[in-house]
């Protein structure tokens, strides 16, 4: 998985977590095809973006 959106890795398949809330969550790898930027739609996301939705990451 790359740091940054899209790129040449392989679409992964939605998974679960729990959140801080203790309430299990559907994660998306890729974007929505109604995602605002479309050059987007359909792309893999990075780790940065799916550490951002879960909560987990920090800058710095």
């Amino acid at each position: 998985m790359n740091l940054g959106p899209g790129g040449k890795q392989p679409i992964m398949r939605s998974t679960t977590f729990v959140d801080i809330n203790g309430q299990q969550k559907i994660q998306q790898m890729i974007f929505d095809e109604n995602h605002l930027d479309f050059t987007m739609r359909g792309q893999s996301k990075g780790i940065r973006r799916i550490l951002m939705e879960r909560d987990l990451w920090r800058e710095g």
